[in-house]
């Protein structure tokens, strides 16, 4: 259990690093990560955890909906570096 839980934490800290590239494919990782987390939470019955990572599970989806499907044109970089802001 615990290679899991690095293999959630790095994906967790990868998002986080492509958010700081403001590249909007850090949602996805942040969904994936905190998938990972509620599944570790809930077979350990943690479920306070499992609250917490569910909500951060909620701001990750709702990112990704504002950012890759709804507002293309928010000024944040695709994965190859191209912003979005010079289509308008």
């Amino acid at each position: 259990m615990t290679a899991f839980c690095w293999i959630a934490t790095i994906i967790c800290l990868c998002g986080t690093g492509v958010n700081v590239k403001r590249i909007n494919w850090c949602f996805l990782f942040w969904i994936v990560g905190e998938l990972m987390w509620i599944a570790y939470d809930l077979g350990q019955h943690l479920l306070s955890r499992t609250l917490l990572d569910a909500v951060g599970l909620a701001f990750a989806v709702w990112g990704a909906w504002e950012n890759l499907i709804i507002k293309k044109n928010t000024g944040w970089r695709s994965p190859t570096g191209e912003n979005h802001e010079k289509h308008k």
